[in-house]
């Protein structure tokens, strides 16, 4: 929500309070004024993601008590980073992100927190057992996860987080964890976005005539929407094709 960077390291309070954090490293302490414990999850909003969430409080569910992995950190291996460079994201956009890596679960860990609660988290598996690929913990089609301009000029709703993340470079993204809008969402939708505003369905290419009757379902709620067709789901384009997919509708 914010282009925002890492300025230095301290003692998380709430690690502090159980004896731990010994070595004063574990909370991040970013430019824009807000913090994020990589070890317990406790977090400090910053001003520009204090304005977003005020103007969004009826739109992000605090219900759960969810809890990132006791050892989850920024070490990420290599092959999570290898893994996220094949869709043009570094080291850089990881940690924006706040994404983490769990030795313990094997998986690369998308957080998503509102004000000083952990929301939900989705994980992508990278070990040689029997996982499912992607898991979440939380009511991942309770939250609406925007990702990138607060202008809300255009919304692409996506399938994954990660094309989520990649689509954020130009507009504003909102990742489904799954295809599934339904009626909730797109009133939710109508009741927080701008009457402006162009909502863009972009799933996996063989979701068409899903996306067409989702997209006739938001226009029935008065909202503009288009959808985007192409043979690969978002973050499988390279950055430079999805910027002229966006400049074409």
């Amino acid at each position: 929500m914010s282009d925002s960077y890492l300025l230095s390291k301290e003692r998380c309070p709430a690690c502090a309070e159980l004896g731990n954090d010994t070595t004063a490293d574990n909370l991040a302490v970013y430019s824009d004024g807000h913090t994020w414990c990589f070890a317990c999850g406790y977090s400090r909003i910053g001003n520009i993601v204090r304005s977003f969430i005020a103007r969004n409080t009826t739109t992000i569910p605090i219900k759960h008590n969810v809890f990132l992995p006791s050892d989850s950190d920024t070490d990420y291996p290599r092959r999570s980073i290898s893994w996220m460079a094949q869709y043009e994201l570094d080291k850089n956009d990881m940690m924006k992100h706040h994404i983490l890596w769990s030795e313990s679960k094997q998986r690369l860990i998308f957080p998503i927190f509102s004000e000083d609660k952990l929301l939900a988290y989705w994980g992508r598996y990278f070990g040689e057992g029997l996982e499912p690929k992607w898991k979440g913990l939380g009511a991942m089609r309770e939250i609406f996860h925007f990702i990138g301009s607060t202008s809300y000029k255009k919304v692409v709703l996506c399938e994954d987080i990660v094309s989520a993340i990649k689509l954020s470079r130009f507009c504003t993204a909102l990742p489904l964890f799954g295809t599934h809008i339904g009626v909730d969402r797109w009133k939710r939708l109508r009741s927080i976005l701008p009457k402006e505003s162009q909502v863009i369905l972009w799933l996996d290419p063989d979701m068409y005539s899903h996306s067409t009757k989702q997209a006739y379902l938001g226009q029935q709620y008065g909202i503009k929407t288009d959808i985007i067709l192409s043979k690969k789901d978002p973050k499988e384009h390279r950055l430079i094709e999805i910027e002229d997919y966006l400049g074409k509708i």
